[in-house]
């Protein structure tokens, strides 16, 4: 069943009853979470300009947002090899206007990555890992500043809450782990041939390995690791490293492959999964059932980004401007059931004080409100229905 995003905070439950004079059946919706019938509304994404891209690099949009403390705003940095691409900024919102800042990005390099850490203000800053090292940028200045330079090879970072932790592949002199922080504090592990790096700006624990983490709240982050070997990975709260638990299933049965992910609400995630080299989006509970986001293309996604304050969904093609949004219903969101006895009698919970009871008998006809005075009994809304007809239907509506 197909809901368009416009109505569906309208949309709430539906039943269908079948009855005779001595005996009925009937069908309903139990309460569960809006993920399980929903096919969102994706509209092509055009907030963020095109890039050109005459060798046909593979870039991605490093999209973040300062959201725990300061000024809700929106980052987002076009990821592309050999070109310094573009740095651009937009308040937080459903529909953000994204403008380009006039930068010194040209003099940079190019980005490898970007995270926002609490540095030498009371809010968090953005910071860009790129092939001249590390930088800050200062809003107030509205320039890169210069952490660390080093331009032999390429700077890979990520955050740790007031801290940046990066690696520096190859063998070169600099090849291996840093710590990054305010006040001019850096320490250096050599290393050669360095891997992936994580980091938890919660915990504050890091290391190397394939790993990912998201901040779901001010206090709690989750932490996946192993998540294309054994089909789908495990996970752990709070940046531990005991990790025991399964992500999750796809409720197609096909095999989970995780390439990134976001916190939703609690332990609700959105996933980022392949399978047959065709990845998708999909949403559910950690160690449950996860369910399709209804993306609109089969393709690799390089772009994808969530923001819990907007519930904006971006996501996109890897090697093109290709996107696309939608905003994901609140977390509370659910369809409730709708209960019926011989009478008949229709209860919903009170908690939907404010819904609407409709009713029909052809569903290719219209909609006919149900004006029958209600009574309240206990934690239930009740309207008894004469009815005289073989079958019914019968729908809540929110205003």
């Amino acid at each position: 069943m197909y809901i368009d995003t416009q109505w569906l905070r309208k949309l709430l439950a539906f039943l269908f009853v079948t009855f005779t004079l001595s005996n009925f059946w009937l069908t309903a919706h139990a309460a569960v979470p809006w993920w399980h019938n929903l096919q969102l509304d994706w509209k092509p994404f055009t907030a963020l300009p095109t890039i050109a891209n005459p060798n046909r690099y593979q870039w991605y949009w490093d999209i973040q947002e300062r959201s725990g403390n300061g000024t809700h705003k929106f980052f987002a940095q076009s990821v592309i090899w050999n070109s310094p691409g573009k740095f651009l900024m937009a308040d937080s919102s459903v529909t953000p206007v994204f403008v380009e800042a006039s930068t010194n990005l040209s003099s940079i390099g190019y980005a490898t990555s970007a995270a926002m850490a609490r540095w030498n203000n009371p809010y968090d800053e953005f910071f860009l890992g790129s092939s001249t090292g590390l930088w800050r940028f200062d809003e107030g200045q509205n320039q890169f500043v210069s952490v660390w330079y080093w331009d032999w090879d390429p700077t890979y970072i990520v955050s740790l809450g007031n801290a940046i932790y990066g690696r520096v592949g190859n063998c070169g002199s600099q090849s291996g782990y840093h710590v990054w922080g305010p006040g001019g504090s850096h320490t250096f592990s050599l290393a050669c041939g360095t891997s992936d790096i994580w980091g938890d700006p919660i915990s504050g624990n890091h290391g190397i390995a394939s790993r990912f983490v998201r901040v779901v709240s001010t206090n709690l982050s989750i932490v996946i690791v192993d998540q294309v070997n054994g089909g789908g990975g495990l996970y752990s709260f709070d940046g531990g490293l005991t990790y025991n638990t399964p992500v999750g299933v796809r409720n197609d049965g096909l095999e989970l492959y995780i390439s990134d992910f976001y916190g939703y609400s609690g332990s609700n995630i959105i996933v980022k999964a392949r399978s047959y080299g065709i990845e998708s989006l999909f949403i559910g509970p950690l160690g449950g059932t996860l369910y399709p986001l209804s993306f609109p293309t089969n393709t690799l996604i390089g772009t994808l980004f969530y923001s819990p304050s907007t519930r904006l969904l971006i996501a996109g093609d890897a090697t093109s401007t290709n996107l696309y949004y939608a905003v994901l219903p609140a977390s509370d969101y659910v369809l409730p059931e709708l209960q019926i006895q011989k009478g008949i009698i229709v209860s919903w919970p009170t908690n939907y004080s404010t819904a609407t009871l409709q009713d029909t008998t052809n569903l290719n006809g219209g909609w006919q409100e149900v004006t029958i005075p209600r009574i309240v009994v206990g934690d239930e809304i009740r309207v008894s229905v004469p009815v005289d007809s073989s079958h019914i239907f019968f729908r809540l509506l929110l205003p």
